[in-house]
This record gives structure tokens, C-alpha cells and sequence, in this order.
């Protein structure tokens, strides 16, 4: 991330920013600052981002669904996908 500057280009209308906080967690021994993103804010003119974004299916499986088919098999594997969201390479 980089510090956002006044938008000197007279072009654009209007210049919309993202806002976000740090979360700090003293206990966590691998990631201390995480960063917040909050799309629910709202601007003067009563609009938020959250909004304007589309809302896909739900993708998670029912309770019941998971756990008859894990009683199907002899071993089960759980996992954590772990920092989903930021690993994403923008070029800068």
C-alpha cells in the first residue's frame, strides 16, 4: 500500500479511497497488524461500496451434508486457509 496523494488530474470527477484500519494483536507471534478493510462506510452522499458490490451463492455446504460425508471414509483431513485474501500480487 502506498500513501494516497490529492488527485491532481482535473479529468476525474470524483476519487472514491477504500478506508481501512490496523487491527493490533499483541499475542499473535506471526501476524501482529492485520489490516481492516471496511466497505460499509459511507460517504456524504449516503452510498457505500458494500452496496455496489455483487453477492455471489452461498458456498459453504450444509452441517449435515459435511458430516455424512466424512463418516464415509476411514481418514479425514481439516485445513485453514490461511491469509486468503492478501496474497494477491499487484504490480505497483
Amino acid at each position: 500500500m502506498t500513501l494516497a496523494s490529492p488527485v491532481a488530474d482535473s479529468t476525474l470527477t470524483s476519487v472514491s479511497f477504500l478506508p481501512h484500519h490496523g487491527v493490533l494483536r499483541e499475542a499473535s507471534s506471526t501476524t501482529k497488524l492485520r489490516v481492516m478493510f471496511n466497505g460499509s462506510t459511507t460517504v456524504p452522499s449516503g452510498e457505500t461500496l458494500n452496496k455496489y458490490l455483487m453477492v455471489g451463492p452461498n458456498l459453504l455446504p450444509a452441517l449435515v451434508v459435511i458430516l455424512r460425508r466424512w463418516r464415509r471414509h476411514r481418514f479425514v483431513l481439516a485445513t485453514d486457509i490461511e491469509k486468503m485474501y492478501r496474497q494477491i500480487d499487484v504490480h505497483p
